[in-house]
């Protein structure tokens, strides 16, 4: 077992050993440094004198680059000043520095070209160069050939057009970054060479202060981690001491390592009594599956039954993560103690079975009863007991909705509620929405409509959960709309979807209340809304049966203006009058 006592002892024993090791580090550390200065001063001294004369030849390629890269440029612009010089005086003379570029330049290039070899950066610019410069020298040598053809207006309009401008500016500034580049270069090889020498003269002082510096970050590092591994060590064992959760770890084939002192409170057995021992072995033969199932992944999680040392079982949350190390695996695993919550969810199950049975039953007996009384079978009335009847039946009917309203939500929460999907015509199902709507909307003075259509479109849908989810929608849009009204039924294909749109023009949802449209009982807090009546649970049911038939449900409103609902589900069958209907 896990005690105070051999916790503080591993705690003890973890940081005697990281002590040990961090005094040996020092110690190396120290001598290492020594040694490595020593050896330091000798290479940077012998190095020094052969730095500077790689550095002075380095300098003198560097200024002939410089030199080979301005002559390219220079060259460039004397036969294109001869290009001008010819087109504007006709005199053969004028082409004397053209003819010299045209025989000097490829040598400069070469000479550049190979001068930067190893220099990569420097390399991309002087292809650039030699490329632009072969273009200039082609628009210069179109443009003397159309003059000597007799073609001078031809050879001006090629002038004219800027490209041989264009070449020779672009060579200019390739030219003025090669330069650049390389001027860079000779500063930082003159920059390395005072660094060398600097280098040297602060070596020896840098040496020991180093040494001394890193002596005491050593020391100081080595005092932070022994702290932090005490404080680690003594918050990991006030965590599984006292925490009502038990933390486990196991190895690669699932036997205990560890385990926590509160394990005794759950299932009556001491830690040292489980230590070495399979955790499955203590896990329901019915629950194993669950875990065993995900044994493969990263993490295992589930509800399962743990056996007592009493012999029966408690219900229990795992939560399992696997941690590897080399060739370690390690399990950490945390376990919960749920058998409240599920003494919880048995009251819950409960009472919606009672509601279901004690209470709808009954209502149902009494809602036919004052049904039949109220139509005048029963034997006749006066008008104030009939008022009386319809009072009673209307808080019966709310009542009624409320119950299904929770039994409904209840289904749908837990899962056990089951949907028939079969394909369903999408206009048909409109059409029925709205004849079944339509007495409850003349109460509020509101119309329904059927706007646009796609006819013969089918959706995969439970028939009587869809109709649920549209009357509540086109309730509440009755409801929430301005007496006179018109509320629209919008349908449309789109992208392999059918798209349905309840559009109201009323209120609209308040801001506040939007984002919380879809929880339970949740109404908007407004005089006007509570006077609406509902229960709360519509929207949260509508969009628990939408996404139960795979479809999704959104909304989009603006106070003042409306409301406007949208369904979307997936496309079981369309038919080509839809597509064009949408169209």
């Amino acid at each position: 077992m896990f005690s105070k006592t051999n916790s503080g002892a591993l705690a003890a024993r973890s940081a005697l050993d990281l002590l040990r090791r961090a005094r040996f580090g020092v110690t190396a550390a120290a001598l290492g440094c020594a040694v490595l200065s020593l050896i330091g001063c000798t290479v940077v001294l012998a190095l020094q004198v052969r730095s500077e004369r790689v550095a002075v030849a380095e300098r003198l390629q560097l200024n002939s680059r410089i030199r080979h890269a301005a002559r390219v440029t220079d060259l460039l612009s004397d036969a294109e000043t001869a290009q001008r010089g010819l087109l504007l005086t006709g005199k053969q003379r004028y082409l004397a520095p053209y003819n010299l570029a045209v025989d000097q330049l490829p040598h400069a290039l070469a000479e550049l070209h190979a001068a930067s070899a190893k220099d990569l950066e420097v390399r991309v610019h002087v292809r650039l160069l030699e490329e632009l410069t072969d273009l200039k020298l082609s628009e210069l040598a179109k443009t003397i050939s159309l003059y000597e053809q007799g073609r001078r207006e031809a050879a001006i309009a090629l002038v004219q057009t800027d490209a041989g401008q264009s070449y020779m500016e672009k060579a200019r500034w390739e030219s003025a970054e090669v330069i650049h580049l390389i001027e860079a270069r000779r500063d930082a090889s003159s920059l390395q060479v005072l660094g060398s020498n600097l280098a040297v003269k602060r070596w020896a002082i840098l040496t020991v202060t180093a040494l001394l510096l890193l002596t005491a970050i050593v020391v100081w590092q080595v005092r932070t981690l022994l702290r932090t591994v005490a404080t680690s060590e003594e918050r990991f064992r006030l965590m599984a001491v006292h925490s009502q959760d038990v933390i486990t770890t196991s190895d690669a084939q699932g036997r205990w390592t560890y385990i926590s002192p509160s394990v005794e409170h759950l299932v009556g057995f001491a830690p040292e009594e489980l230590l070495g021992q399979r955790r499955f072995d203590f896990v329901h033969a019915d629950d194993v599956h669950i875990l065993e199932q995900q044994s493969d992944s990263a993490r295992m999680l589930g509800t399962v039954r743990a056996r007592h040392k009493a012999g029966h079982y408690v219900w229990v949350e795992v939560l399992s993560r696997r941690v590897t190390r080399g060739d370690a695996v390690t399990w950490v695993t945390n376990v919960r103690d749920v058998s409240e919550r599920k003494r919880l969810d048995q009251i819950k199950s409960d009472f919606i079975s009672t509601v279901n049975h004690e209470l709808r039953t009954p209502l149902t007996s009494i809602l036919g009863s004052i049904g039949l009384a109220a139509s005048g079978k029963a034997g006749a009335m006066d008008d104030s007991v009939g008022r009386l009847l319809n009072i009673a039946k209307s808080n019966c009917d709310r009542l009624a909705q409320l119950i299904n309203d929770v039994l409904d939500f209840e289904k749908v929460a837990s899962g056990n509620m089951q949907f028939d999907l079969t394909p369903c015509v999408v206009d048909d199902f409109i059409a029925r929405s709205i004849a079944a709507i339509a007495p409850y909307a003349q109460k509020y003075k509101v119309s329904m409509r059927a706007r646009h259509k796609v006819p013969g479109t089918q959706i995969a849908v439970d028939a009587c959960r869809f109709d649920q989810v549209m009357a509540n929608l086109l309730s509440n849009a009755a409801k929430f709309s301005n007496p006179g009204g018109a509320v629209d039924i919008d349908a449309a294909v789109v992208h392999g979807r059918c798209r349905i749109s309840v559009v109201d023009r009323g209120c609209g949802i308040p801001h506040r209340f939007q984002k919380s449209l879809f929880e339970r009982f949740t109404q908007a807090e407004s005089s006007d809304a509570r006077a609406r009546g509902g229960t709360g649970l519509g929207m949260a049911i509508a969009k628990q049966m939408t996404e139960g038939m795979g479809g999704t449900i959104t909304f989009e409103s603006k106070e003042g203006v409306g409301t406007t609902f949208h369904l979307e589900f997936a496309v079981a069958v369309v038919a080509a009058a839809a597509l064009e209907a949408c169209a």
